[in-house]
């Protein structure tokens, strides 16, 4: 990506992302606001955290996506979310879809992440285990 392109991105408030393009992100929350498209209905916007060279921004992510919703109601404020954005072929057209999996945090990143001791208790019993893959 051009530095233009660097620059827009982090000046928006919106997550901006390109295609086959990650990121992992803090749960911030959500609110419902009204759709752009149609102000009848209401879709999510997603509040999220990231860090941009080195600058800790909030970004927000709207969508009607349902799938989506269902994978960010099994999140904590806090938690970490993995977002990639893909374009499938459908009926001869392209088609934006979202991967959205929650990141477990492993003992050894806790370790290095905080100062302070990480007590067994706080281990999530799913640990290593496959996580499940949402596409929209």
């Amino acid at each position: 990506m051009g530095d233009l392109a660097d620059k827009v991105k982090a000046r928006s408030p919106f997550l901006k992302l390109e295609v086959g393009e990650s990121i992992v992100a803090i749960y911030k929350g959500y609110k419902m606001i009204p759709s752009t498209y149609d102000p009848e209905l209401e879709i999510f916007r997603f509040i999220l955290q990231i860090t941009v060279d080195g600058e800790v921004q909030q970004k927000y992510w709207d969508t009607g996506a349902n799938k989506v919703a269902m994978v960010f109601d099994t999140l904590e404020e806090g938690d970490k979310v993995k977002i990639t954005k893909n374009v499938i072929q459908k009926g001869g057209k392209e088609q934006t879809s979202w991967e959205v999996e929650p990141v477990k945090i492993s003992v050894s990143e806790e370790k290095t992440t905080s100062e302070d001791e990480v007590n067994p208790e706080d281990i999530p019993d799913n640990l290593g285990e496959k996580q499940e893959e949402i596409e929209v």
